[in-house]
């Protein structure tokens, strides 16, 4: 056999050897290992929450053979679904609990979904009322009062109405002639109507002895409104008792 007969039977072998099969090739490029399909999963996740606020669910499959027919079993539910030709699949909006997947006309076991826990729904936030008035009265004697240590009439109370159009909660607080402001306090309205304010309490200062005068309001304001009501003063003068 000449060289030109060996270089032609030489020639089919080195154009078979350079072919490769698409497995042998990704085999090359790899780490030397075939590239494997992605394994089926589904899970059932956190959706978008609902406009109340409330938790939603989302049911995502991934890693099937694109166009699978598959029945989905759950809650309340048994459904024929196609994956997308990615291998994908996405149901929102389903209720929480345990789901399996069974891919059609395939002797395969049902896959189990992995799940989040479920959430406890958060009550709703107290609605509040549309508040149309409010008044503040105090219930101390006013004028000469009797005292030497300390006067029957102090502390000086203050009492008051809110009146509200809507039912609902009602945050208001006093505010006090000598700069002392309360903390946030709640009124409750099963239905519209008006109710009044529990006792707010003015004490003065130091000792109060004869002789003293003492003055000043109340005011109540409600949060998150404008409206605010009258100022109810008070003006009194400590008198030996007995003193007309």
């Amino acid at each position: 056999m000449n060289r030109q007969q060996r270089r032609a039977l030489f020639a089919p072998c080195m154009v078979s050897a350079l072919v490769l099969t698409p497995a042998t090739a990704a085999t090359a490029a790899g780490s030397g290992v075939p590239a494997r399909a992605p394994a089926a999963a589904c899970a059932l996740v956190k959706g978008e929450p609902a406009a109340d606020g409330k938790a939603t669910f989302d049911l995502k499959l991934s890693g099937f053979q694109g166009g699978a027919r598959v029945t989905i079993t759950g809650p309340g539910l048994k459904t024929d679904a196609r994956v997308a030709s990615n291998g994908r699949y996405v149901d929102e909006n389903v209720k929480h609990g345990d789901y399996t997947v069974k891919e059609r006309n395939r002797n395969t076991p049902a896959l189990r979904c992995t799940k989040v826990p479920a959430e406890a729904d958060k009550p709703p936030a107290p609605k509040t009322a549309d508040v149309t008035g409010a008044t503040a009265t105090q219930t101390t004697k006013t004028g000469k009062v009797p005292c030497i240590i300390f006067s029957p009439e102090l502390p000086v109370k203050f009492v008051g109405t809110i009146t509200a159009a809507t039912a609902g909660d009602v945050k208001y607080r006093w505010t006090l002639s000598n700069g002392k402001v309360s903390g946030v306090l709640t009124l409750n309205f099963a239905q519209p109507g008006t109710k009044d304010v529990p006792v707010h309490e003015w004490t003065p200062t130091g000792l109060v002895k004869t002789g003293d005068q003492l003055s000043g309001w109340g005011q109540i304001s409600i949060i998150g409104d404008e409206t605010k009501s009258n100022r109810a003063e008070f003006s009194m003068t400590c008198v030996t008792p007995g003193q007309p």
